[in-house]
């Protein structure tokens, strides 16, 4: 994810060395937070999507009471 080409250029004094470190981070943390961001949004949804069906299970067994035993436990 930080290399670019097949190596036939490379640096060689020290400037080009610490400015290829710093591209290389830049580009590691550029790829990393939109992940992240993604990641933390999935599992937003999923644990929503998870709560919506225990609800409609909950729903759909209530309704499933005979009339009579519905209407003792109120």
């Amino acid at each position: 994810m930080t290399t670019v080409g097949y190596g036939d250029y490379f640096p060689t004094q020290v400037g080009g060395y610490i400015g290829g470190a710093i591209v290389m981070v830049i580009g590691l943390m550029v790829t990393a937070l939109p992940i992240a961001i993604i990641g933390s949004n999935f599992t937003v949804c999923y644990e929503y999507n998870l709560k919506l069906q225990k609800r409609k299970t909950a729903t759909q067994k209530s309704s499933l009471l005979p009339l009579s035993y519905s209407v003792s436990k109120l």
